[in-house]
């Protein structure tokens, strides 16, 4: 079963799905550097799109969109999930087991002038600490609350 997507012929989701696939490996990864391949990939990829309705055009880059929308909330949680597991073997090896033993955590505090990308720690270690899995003492020092760990 085809779809009427381009104005010329009728295509499958597969056909459109591969065409999509083509034009971000060509604009990703594909230097400008006037090759045959990559002319002839970008002769082919904006044929494929001048081709197609306007209508498909939007449905296509909504899909884009929320594809990348899915990815990047993904991306977030196993970077979080990640911090967890830091932030936990962090406390193990400096054996904070208890608010006796507790230690300061260089993250644990906000610093509003670091610079470069985003540091899950903080926001891993509020949440240990929202869960009790990680403790916090009076003077704002961290350990494991929980004992199984």
């Amino acid at each position: 079963m085809g779809f009427a997507l381009c104005n010329h012929k009728r295509e499958t989701i597969t056909d459109i799905i591969y065409h999509y696939f083509l034009l971000f490996f060509v604009l990703l990864f594909m230097q400008p550097n006037g090759s045959k391949e990559y002319n002839l990939a970008t002769r082919k990829v904006e044929a494929i799109i001048t081709d197609m309705s306007e209508t498909s055009q939007i449905i296509m880059g909504i899909c884009i969109l929320v594809a990348i929308l899915a990815l990047t909330r993904k991306y977030h949680g196993w970077k979080i999930k990640r911090a967890y597991l830091y932030v936990i073997e962090d406390l193990k090896a400096n054996n904070a087991r208890d608010p006796e033993s507790a230690v300061e955590l260089p993250y644990g505090r906000k610093n509003v002038l670091r610079m470069g990308l985003k540091d899950h720690r903080p926001t891993a270690l509020k949440s240990l600490v929202l869960d009790n899995i990680v403790g916090m003492s009076e003077d704002g020092k961290y350990y494991l609350n929980d004992k199984t760990l």
